[in-house]
C-alpha cells in the first residue's frame, strides 16, 4: 500500500504500519486537487488490494490524521483553516491526536474536556502543568502544527525497533508473561520486515508493580526478523532476569544492531535453513491476512486462554509526526 502512495508523491511519511502522510502540493498539476487525489487513492486501493480506506485532507499532519478518523471505514473528510474550529472544537479532547486515556484524565482535572477547551488554555499554564507535552497538545488543538512531511529519499534512521505494553493486571508467572510477549514479538518482527531490517540484538525491558524498571539483552550469531526467534530470545532473557512471583506490570521487546534485510550473513551448519525460510513465509502470510482483514483474524491458540490479558492489538500505536520527534529531541523506537 505504501508503494501505491508513492506513485502519487515522493513525500510520503510512514505512520504506523499501514498509514502515511502524503504531501501532494507539488503534484496537483499532474493528479488534480487534493480531494481528487484522495478519491483516486481510495479507488485504487480498493481495486488493487481489496481494502476500503478512510482519507483525511488538511493543511497540517495532525488535522489530516484526525480527519481520516472521523468517518470509517470509507470516509473522506477535509479540515481547513476556515472550518477546523467548527469541526473539531466540540469533540471530546480524547479525539485529539496523542491524547490517550491517562492524558484525558489529567486534562479533566483542569476542566479541559473538549478540544475547544484545550485550545483556549494559556500556553504558560499548560507548560507549568504538563511540561513540553502540554505545549505540544496546545499547538495541535490550535492548528499550529507545521512539521513537513518527510521526503521519501530522506528516511529517518532507525537504530532499534521495539514495542512495549502495560498489562491489564500484574503478571505472576512465566506462562502469563509469555502470553503478553508473543504478540509483542510478532509486532516487532512485522515492523522489521516492513522496514527491510533484521537485527542481531534482542532486548527485554521489565517493570514490576513497584514501578522498578530493569532490562536485559543478548546477541545472536545471526540477525533475525522472525517472531518465533525473537520470542525465544525474549523468553530466555525473562528466565534469566525475573523470578516468578515478583509481580510484573509491563514488558517490552526490542531488536537492535540492525542491518539491511538483504545483507550477507554466515549460515550455520546446525540450523535447518529450509525450515527457517518456511517459517518466514508463514509469518509473511500472517502479515498479509492481518493487513487485509484485521489483527485479530488470525492468532495463536494459546492467546485465547486469557483474552482479557491478550486482547490488545500490538499494531495499534501512536507515533509522533517526525517534525515533533525532532523538536522534542526524541528517538524512534
Amino acid at each position: 500500500m505504501k508503494k501505491l502512495y508513492r506513485g502519487y508523491s515522493d513525500q510520503v511519511e510512514d505512520y504506523g504500519l499501514d498509514e502515511a502522510w502524503l504531501d501532494v502540493t507539488g503534484c496537483r498539476r499532474l493528479w488534480g486537487s487534493g480531494w481528487q487525489i484522495a478519491h483516486q487513492i481510495q479507488r485504487q486501493v480498493e481495486k488493487q488490494i481489496g481494502l476500503t480506506i478512510s482519507v483525511g485532507l488538511s493543511y497540517n499532519k495532525v488535522f489530516a490524521k484526525m480527519a481520516s478518523d472521523l468517518i470509517k471505514p470509507k470516509g473522506l473528510v477535509q479540515i481547513t483553516r476556515q472550518n477546523f474550529q467548527q469541526v473539531l472544537y466540540p469533540l471530546p479532547v480524547s479525539h485529539l491526536f496523542y491524547v490517550g486515556e491517562a492524558t484525558r484524565r489529567k486534562l479533566a482535572v483542569y476542566g479541559i474536556r473538549t478540544i475547544g477547551d484545550l485550545a483556549r488554555q494559556d500556553e504558560e499554564k499548560m507548560r507549568q502543568r504538563f511540561g513540553r507535552a502540554g505545549v505540544m497538545l496546545l499547538c495541535f488543538a490550535r492548528g499550529e502544527e507545521d512539521s513537513e512531511v518527510a521526503s521519501g529519499d530522506a528516511p529517518t534512521p532507525v537504530c532499534s525497533i521495539g514495542h512495549s505494553i502495560t498489562a491489564i493486571h500484574d503478571l505472576h508467572d512465566a506462562a502469563q508473561a509469555v502470553l503478553v510477549l508473543r504478540p509483542l514479538a510478532e509486532a516487532v518482527a512485522l515492523r522489521l520486515r516492513r522496514q527491510n531490517k533484521k537485527g542481531y540484538g534482542i532486548a527485554l525491558s521489565l517493570r514490576d508493580g513497584q514501578l522498578r524498571r530493569w532490562s536485559l539483552r543478548r546477541k545472536r550469531p545471526r540477525p533475525t526478523q522472525l517472531a518465533i526467534e525473537i520470542l525465544q530470545e525474549a523468553q530466555a532473557l525473562l528466565e534469566r532476569g525475573w523470578s516468578s512471583g515478583q509481580p510484573l506490570r509491563s514488558l517490552g521487546i526490542s531488536v537492535f544492531d540492525l542491518v539491511d534485510e538483504d545483507s550477507e550473513e554466515q549460515l550455520s551448519l546446525f540450523e535447518d535453513e529450509t525450515a527457517r525460510q518456511k517459517q518466514r513465509r508463514l509469518e509473511e502470510t500472517i502479515d498479509l491476512i492481518r493487513e487485509r482483514f484485521g489483527y485479530h483474524r488470525i492468532r495463536h491458540c494459546d492467546l485465547l486462554l486469557d483474552e482479557a490479558l491478550t486482547g490488545f492489538n500490538p499494531l495499534d500505536s501512536t507515533v509522533h509526526p517526525t517534525g515533533w520527534r525532532k523538536r522534542a529531541g526524541g528517538k524512534q523506537k
